[in-house]
């Protein structure tokens, strides 16, 4: 299987996930009173687990691995916290929740085929919390159609590149981090060493840096 979850999910509606959320949330605020705000990540994720299974939420599991794979390409992601196989809460200790920890958040939804999830930073002096969620299906990621009319066949490596571009997007479907699209095309060019390099910037026959 190109992706493989480690864990069974059953799906939930939108109600649901805010109904369970809730008790949840509940839980997160009463933690952040009584563990300050300075604590590691670790801590607050298996602290929240705990009361979660206080709660009688049913499993909880942490640092839930996500394979994707390609060929003899490999890359594993860990959700933070999965709630009864059905809700998924990443948590942070950060200044700020950003775009790219949306994107994160939003890229382990489309992995495991779910619609909700919540992102929770701990490290404000208040909790700041982002609701996540997608319509996509894993069937509706599969259903694109790559416009490669602009696209110039140079030389061997950019037909490579093409064809290897639509195998992955094959594989893994559409929407998913491009960080993951990169991190495969360097393992099969040869691994980073022999993609990036440094090339050196020049102006007025002036070397600038690289």
């Amino acid at each position: 299987m190109p992706i493989e979850p480690s864990a069974t999910i059953r799906p939930i509606s939108e109600d649901e996930f805010h109904l369970i959320d809730h008790e949840i949330m509940a839980a997160v605020f009463r933690m952040h009173k009584e563990l300050g705000r300075f604590c590691d990540e670790k801590i607050y994720q298996n602290e929240l687990a705990y009361r979660c299974q206080e709660l009688g939420l049913g499993e909880v599991a942490t640092e839930v691995p996500i394979r994707v794979s390609y060929k003899d390409f490999q890359k594993l992601y860990y959700i933070d916290l999965l709630v009864d196989s059905r809700i998924i809460y990443e948590l942070k200790t950060v200044e700020a929740i950003t775009g790219q920890h949306r994107k994160q958040a939003l890229n382990y939804l489309l992995l495991m085929g779910m619609h909700h999830g919540k992102l929770v930073n701990m490290r404000p002096q208040s909790v700041q919390y982002n609701f996540v969620s997608t319509r996509l299906t894993p069937e509706k990621r599969y259903k694109f159609a790559i416009d490669d009319l602009q696209w110039k066949d140079l030389d061997q490596d950019s037909i490579w590149l093409k064809d290897l571009m639509a195998n992955l997007l094959s594989e893994w479907g559409a929407f998913l981090d491009t960080n993951l699209f990169f991190d495969a095309i360097n393992h099969f060019h040869g691994g980073e060493e022999r993609v990036v390099k440094r090339i050196e910037v020049i102006k007025d026959s002036r070397v600038l840096g690289a």
